[in-house]
Protein backbone atom coordinates (compact mmCIF):
# COMPACT_ATOMS: atom_id res chain seq x y z
CA UNK A 1 0.00 0.00 0.00
CA UNK A 2 3.11 2.30 1.29
CA UNK A 3 4.16 1.49 -2.76
CA UNK A 4 1.18 2.82 -4.40
CA UNK A 5 1.14 5.71 -1.96
CA UNK A 6 4.19 6.64 -3.01
CA UNK A 7 3.60 6.38 -6.81
CA UNK A 8 0.54 8.56 -7.07
CA UNK A 9 2.58 10.81 -4.56
CA UNK A 10 2.46 13.92 -6.70
CA UNK A 11 -1.29 13.65 -7.58
CA UNK A 12 -1.51 13.67 -3.71
CA UNK A 13 0.58 16.52 -2.95
CA UNK A 14 -0.92 18.64 -6.25
CA UNK A 15 -4.45 18.46 -4.63
CA UNK A 16 -2.39 19.00 -1.00
CA UNK A 17 -4.66 15.64 -0.01
CA UNK A 18 -3.77 14.37 3.30
CA UNK A 19 -3.77 10.72 3.28
CA UNK A 20 -3.51 8.57 6.87
CA UNK A 21 -2.49 4.83 6.34
CA UNK A 22 -3.26 3.08 10.05
CA UNK A 23 -2.40 -0.51 10.41
CA UNK A 24 -2.69 -3.09 13.01
CA UNK A 25 0.68 -3.88 15.23
CA UNK A 26 0.08 -7.69 14.01
CA UNK A 27 1.23 -8.63 11.12
CA UNK A 28 -1.34 -9.98 8.86
CA UNK A 29 -1.33 -12.70 6.46
CA UNK A 30 -3.61 -12.96 3.42
CA UNK A 31 -3.69 -16.55 1.49
CA UNK A 32 -4.72 -14.41 -1.98
CA UNK A 33 -3.03 -13.75 -5.40
CA UNK A 34 -0.25 -11.12 -4.51
CA UNK A 35 -0.39 -8.80 -7.53
CA UNK A 36 -3.95 -9.29 -7.73
CA UNK A 37 -4.64 -7.57 -4.54
CA UNK A 38 -2.10 -5.11 -5.14
CA UNK A 39 -3.85 -4.21 -8.34
CA UNK A 40 -7.34 -3.65 -6.38
CA UNK A 41 -5.47 -1.90 -3.72
CA UNK A 42 -4.12 0.16 -6.31
CA UNK A 43 -6.58 0.67 -8.26
CA UNK A 44 -8.75 1.97 -5.00
CA UNK A 45 -6.14 4.66 -4.24
CA UNK A 46 -6.02 5.95 -7.77
CA UNK A 47 -10.14 6.48 -7.02
CA UNK A 48 -9.79 7.82 -4.03
CA UNK A 49 -7.43 10.24 -4.65
CA UNK A 50 -9.23 10.88 -8.16
CA UNK A 51 -12.52 12.17 -6.46
CA UNK A 52 -11.56 13.55 -3.38
CA UNK A 53 -11.60 17.33 -2.92
CA UNK A 54 -8.87 19.67 -2.96
CA UNK A 55 -7.42 19.12 0.58
CA UNK A 56 -9.28 16.65 1.38
CA UNK A 57 -8.92 13.48 3.25
CA UNK A 58 -8.44 9.67 2.57
CA UNK A 59 -7.75 7.11 5.18
CA UNK A 60 -6.67 3.69 4.99
CA UNK A 61 -7.61 1.25 7.38
CA UNK A 62 -6.46 -2.48 8.13
CA UNK A 63 -8.28 -4.44 10.66
CA UNK A 64 -8.49 -7.55 11.53
CA UNK A 65 -11.42 -9.08 13.37
CA UNK A 66 -11.68 -12.55 14.02
CA UNK A 67 -8.93 -14.00 12.22
CA UNK A 68 -10.20 -11.73 9.24
CA UNK A 69 -8.95 -8.94 7.40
Amino acid sequence: MRRTVINLESEIVKKEIFVDIVFETDPCYVKADKNLIRSVMSNLLENAVKFTNQKGNIKITQKIYQHEV
